[in-house]
């Protein structure tokens, strides 16, 4: 098959640092002397901003809920719905105080308006009036005042949870807002270790508000509902949340969970018996079909890839440059997996890593290129830190040309030829991602605009491949790029539009 051909480059993938630590026991019984402090703000009755009618009953319902699990809960009820700003930063202070005194475990819950401004998460008082965009700083509450309060009382463990990804109330007013962020929802929040922060929804993306008539919003009833049950570790809680709210939203919604914490947190226990990530009422989804889309909480579009058995290779026919693609086996991949619908772009890198390290920075939406694989396996791993529902790795080679084949067996997924409908045709320049035609299961750019890292290691030719669609490992020639539209790119890394890649996933 012209489309596919394997290339040699050594990278030296380095050692991540490992951050195990000895688990703590982060949650007791209301009778034991660790204190659990939360603080509780509902935010919706603006006065000059657009109105939300959930607040107010998600933070009554949660302060409810976290009395009733043994918190000392400020704010809720009555003294913290609909706060000022001197009234929001007050309470956070007391809060603070509170944390630095008993030295407990800190809740953080805020329902209402949130927006980001040059990379900072602001929260919105109800007296805010924010014409201009350079007056968040001082019209708003920085969510990086909460982190610092919580990071001064020096205590264990310290848990954020906001549900304030909706739409920016003053975009209209604001002038110079960025792609990123600022016209709907947040961004990460970069909070110190000890201290996870849990987005109602994935940076960027907008929070539904709830249904006309009812009383919670999507992700704060999904919380609700699980918080209560007995024995669920706090990591398998973020799960169990986060599919409640894609179930409800219908895939739109995607919860977003960001920091490290070492340890176990329960917010119930029976009697301190203790299973081991328990699987309390989880969810029955529904078989994805072929080509079905999920949109994960790093804004990457997944398509479901269904299991089969093709022929991996190139034929005889095809002998060239490419011989390294033979000779042709049968590959059974017998089980469903999710591949990106498009590259990782260079904004969805931006997001997760802080940077670019793209040669050509034309545009977000444009794929990330010229990064290397230990690079790659960083973003994969904050990736699979900030992500509760997906489990991020590269494909496999066979995956990678199983997925785009989509079931055909011509030279190309189109026919035996190309055009420019199909592919980038252009030497030396990358084009938006999505920019051309899919194949026949909704995957976009397989043919060319970058070539793509996989995770197999290189040997020349397919004669040790594993029939099952895993990926070869343990060769000293490095790793296996896939792409490029012919044979004659081979080994030719330089006149190649660049090097980037397309992630895989499976629910977790």
């Amino acid at each position: 098959m012209k489309l596919i051909f394997a290339v040699a480059l050594i990278a030296l993938v380095q050692l991540l640092p490992s951050f195990a630590q000895t688990p703590r026991q982060l949650e007791q019984p209301a009778s034991d002397v660790q204190k659990r402090i939360a603080l509780v703000i509902g935010n919706g009755n603006y006065q000059k901003a657009s109105k939300l009618a959930n607040p107010a009953n998600d933070a009554r319902d949660t302060a409810a809920a976290l009395q009733e699990l043994g918190f000392e809960v400020i704010g809720g009820g009555r003294d913290g719905i609909d706060l000022t700003q001197s009234a929001m930063e007050a309470l956070i202070a007391r809060f603070g105080q509170r944390l630095a005194e008993t030295k407990g475990v800190g809740l953080f819950f805020y329902a209402g308006h949130g927006v980001t401004s040059a990379g900072q998460n602001y929260l919105i008082p109800v007296d805010a009036d924010i014409p201009d965009e350079d007056l968040v700083k001082y019209k708003a509450v920085s969510v990086g005042y909460v982190l610092d309060k919580m990071a001064a009382a020096k205590n264990d463990f310290n848990l954020i949870i906001l549900d304030a990804c909706r739409n920016n109330p003053f975009a209209r007013q604001w002038r110079s807002l960025r792609d990123i962020g600022d016209s709907k929802g947040l961004v990460n929040s970069n909070p110190p270790r000890g201290t996870l922060v849990l987005y109602a929804t994935q940076p960027g993306g907008v929070a539904i508000d709830g249904a006309a008539g009812s009383r919670n919003g999507v992700f704060t009833e999904a919380l609700l509902k699980n918080i209560r049950q007995p024995d669920v570790e706090l990591d398998r809680l973020v799960k169990l949340v986060a599919r409640d709210v894609e179930t409800a939203s219908k895939d739109k919604q995607s919860p977003w969970k960001e920091g490290l914490y070492s340890g176990d947190f329960y917010f119930k226990q029976s009697n301190g018996n203790v299973k081991p990530n328990p699987r309390p009422e989880t969810p029955v989804r529904k078989e994805p079909v072929v080509g079905e889309v999920r949109k994960s909480s790093a804004w990457i579009d997944l398509v479901w890839i269904p299991p089969g058995e093709f022929m991996m290779g190139s034929p005889e026919s095809e002998k060239g440059r490419n011989n390294d693609e033979g000779p042709q086996q049968k590959v059974k991949i017998g089980y469903g997996f999710w591949m990106g619908k498009f590259e990782v772009t260079q904004k969805q890198w931006e997001v997760v890593m802080g940077g670019n390290p793209s040669t050509n920075k034309r545009g977000p939406d444009y794929p990330v290129n010229f990064v290397r694989m230990s690079d790659i396996q960083e973003f994969i791993k904050r990736l699979n830190t900030l992500d509760p529902v997906f489990e991020y790795r590269l494909p496999s080679e066979a995956e990678w040309e199983y997925a785009c084949r989509a079931g055909t067996t011509t030279a190309y997924a189109f026919g035996e030829s190309l055009d420019s409908t199909q592919a980038n045709l252009q030497e030396f320049a990358t084009v938006p991602v999505g920019s051309y035609k899919p194949n026949a299961w909704g995957l976009y750019d397989m043919h060319d605009n970058v070539m793509e890292w996989v995770q197999d290691s290189y040997s020349p030719n397919h004669r040790n491949q594993p029939a099952d669609g895993s990926a070869v490992k343990n060769s000293n020639w490095g790793h296996v790029l896939k792409g490029g539209r012919s044979a004659q790119r081979a080994g030719l890394e330089a006149v190649a539009p660049g090097i980037g890649f397309r992630i895989a996933a499976q629910l977790k």
